[in-house]
């Protein structure tokens, strides 16, 4: 498979496509920003390019130079004292949650035409509604006998605690923390087992028919998303270098096989014969940008269905491609850890959750004015 490497310049982990309206679903921002952090300076390990070989080296003690933000004196007292600053349905509203959301809630609303204290209070309403995810979350989870159990509990103690280890200092894992509006381990504690319970409803209604019905509906925005994402599919032929007396044999080969397909000699046939990439689908891959190495995603788009690309270099090595008809039940996605069907169902109830916190009571109180806001 050739999937793309991590670069020094790249963030590593982002967003999945299926998280729309759900970074209110709470720690996925915070966890990829942390390993952002770890791995900003890492390199990868070199390799024939095979999938077992894409992995980062982490052995050695990792030193991430940063600038340490400054906490805001005000925020930081709210969030000590646990200051409502909002209601939901009835349920309290604290300033720690929405201090987390103000970043995703300026990003959701960027497309405003308000300014000054008006555009300011427009991120801080969208804040809270985004805060209302997770209570919304709870709701459902209480009405179906979903909690978390004390093993549960731990489980996030331990993750948390594996996270910070990650880091060279307290210091550091506290100032990532902070660049995401979470003041303590406390909140970011809280926040953890948000998500933990989010993930809990999600796998509930995702296996049970009865309970996706109500999210079914948001199927078709979801694919909407998919659409816009621009799938491309591939048939590769690859050749590793590495598996060859000398690169140049490798290239040589690779122009021969290029030349019996000219020939009229099957694709497909070849492919089997010669390839080196043993994960590759008989169908091929379905992808979206960001998931293959550029030369493989570039040389894709630039032919046309059922065409055959010439002989290219990419960092696995040499590839012959030929563009097919990409298959969204079988594509891979920035970010994505679920077989696609199930990303596609997640998207449907972050898009569920995300609809009834735009239905909800909400409640605003004087105090949420004295929240902070940078834009």
């Amino acid at each position: 498979m050739t999937k793309k490497k991590k670069k020094n310049t790249e963030v590593v982990s982002t967003i999945p496509w299926y998280a729309v309206g759900g970074a209110a679903v709470v720690l996925i921002a915070i966890i990829s920003a942390a390993v952002w952090f770890i791995y900003r300076d890492a390199e990868p390990r070199t390799g024939s390019g095979t999938p077992d070989d894409m992995q980062w080296a982490t052995g050695d003690e990792i030193t991430v130079p940063i600038d340490f933000p400054e906490p805001d004196p005000v925020l930081a007292e709210m969030i000590a004292n646990n200051v409502t600053v909002a209601t939901v349905n009835g349920t309290d509203i604290n300033a720690g949650e929405v201090s987390f959301r103000l970043s995703e809630a300026e990003f959701a609303t960027h497309a405003s035409a308000a300014e000054g204290d008006a555009r300011r209070r427009e991120i801080l309403e969208e804040a809270v509604r985004l805060s209302a995810v997770p209570v919304l979350v709870a709701e459902y989870a209480a009405l179906h006998g979903i909690y978390l159990t004390e093993e549960d509990h731990a489980d996030v103690e331990m993750q948390t605690q594996l996270l910070m280890e990650q880091f060279e200092s307290e210091a550091q894992f506290d100032a990532m923390l902070l660049e995401y509006g979470v003041y303590s381990h406390e909140q970011f504690a809280s926040l953890s087992r948000d998500f933990a319970l989010f993930e809990m409803v999600i796998d509930a209604i995702v296996s049970d028919p009865d309970k996706f019905a109500e999210f079914e509906q948001y199927m078709d925005d979801v694919d909407a998303l998919l659409e816009d994402l621009e799938l491309l599919g591939a048939q590769h032929i690859l050749l590793q270098p590495g598996n060859f007396e000398t690169e140049e044999e490798a290239e040589a080969l690779a122009h021969e096989i290029m030349e019996r397909i000219r020939a009229g000699e099957d694709f497909n046939e070849l492919r089997a014969t010669y390839g080196q990439d043993p994960g590759q689908p008989p169908q091929g891959y379905t992808f979206a940008a960001g998931v293959m190495v550029d030369e493989f995603y570039e040389m894709t788009k630039s032919i046309e269905i059922g065409e055959i690309s010439e002989v290219f270099r990419a960092p696995h090595g040499f590839h012959i491609v030929r563009r097919v008809e990409p298959n969204p039940d079988e594509a891979m996605l920035p970010g994505g850890p679920l077989p696609p069907i199930e990303q596609r169902m997640w998207g449907a109830v972050f898009a569920g959750f995300d609809a009834k916190a735009s239905a909800a009571v909400i409640a605003f109180l004087p105090e949420l004015d004295n929240i902070p806001v940078v834009f």
